[in-house]
């Protein structure tokens, strides 16, 4: 006796959804799996909730040494929509491990003359509960060599000698 239709669909969407659960839980991600099957990442999503398949965290999904390749590369420039289509994460995940990272490295090079205004000691003492006396140092001496750029810059200025 042939099944109905119906029940015939039903069948065929119970193995496609168990397909679906066992290829996700070999390590594809949920668009690997969508693209596999030719289903869209929300029926994806619905197929593994159904069927009691929890998702994967998805925060830091680089590796230590990935993040400190990250670092490095941007710090010579790189931006972090390059960075991201390089270890092939999105610009905002890169954003927040280059953020992170400068939360919780603590950098013991003098920046550009170019950088940004450094936060003062005392805001940084607010921020971290401290600050280590080498970075009063560091911002003194970042001051002080900015002022003397600068000047340099307003003499050439003023001399006429304009590029």
């Amino acid at each position: 006796m042939a099944l109905p239709d119906d029940a015939m669909q039903t069948e065929d969407r119970t193995g496609l959804r168990q397909q679906v659960a066992d290829a996700y839980l070999s390590g594809m991600t949920q668009q690997q799996v969508g693209a596999k099957f030719g289903i869209h990442i929300q029926t994806v999503r619905a197929y593994l909730r159904e069927g009691g398949v929890g998702a994967r965290s998805r925060r830091f999904t680089m590796t230590e040494a990935d993040q400190a390749e990250a670092r490095r590369l941007s710090a010579t420039g790189v931006g972090t929509r390059t960075l991201g289509r390089l270890f092939g994460v999105s610009h905002t995940t890169m954003a927040k491990v280059l953020r992170t990272a400068v939360s919780s490295d603590v950098s013991t090079t003098m920046p550009s003359c170019t950088s940004p205004q450094l936060p003062d000691p005392a805001r940084l003492a607010s921020i971290l509960g401290h600050v280590d006396p080498r970075v009063d140092q560091l911002y003194q001496a970042w001051q002080s060599i900015s002022h003397e750029v600068a000047a340099a810059r307003s003499a050439e200025t003023l001399g006429g000698n304009q590029r």
